[in-house]
């Protein structure tokens, strides 16, 4: 659990930057999030932060030719989706 909350917190102080969080609301979260891992020893990103935080990958890919548009990156939260049918339409919807 510590490890987690950790690394949890690293994150979080990065993507509040990102998205300029004032610090009373970066503390709540934390503290969200530390409830949370204590509870059941990890914790959900908000969409917000799963977004934030596979922008801040993108754009810290350096082999990434094309990582300069890591700004543009949408982000299809699907993580609700847990049965072969439910993933299978949304490969399906995402290749439309």
């Amino acid at each position: 659990q510590e490890k987690v909350a950790k690394e949890a917190e690293e994150f979080m102080v990065i993507a509040s930057n990102e998205l300029t969080w004032s610090e009373d609301k970066l503390n709540a979260r934390l503290m969200e999030i530390k409830l949370e891992i204590a509870s059941h020893d990890t914790y959900n990103q908000t969409k917000e932060e799963l977004e934030i935080g596979a922008r801040i990958a993108w754009q810290n890919v350096f082999k990434c030719p094309n990582r300069g548009s890591w700004g543009n990156l949408t982000v299809w939260d699907r993580r609700g989706f847990d049965t072969y049918e439910g993933m299978s339409q949304v490969v399906l919807d995402h290749l439309k």
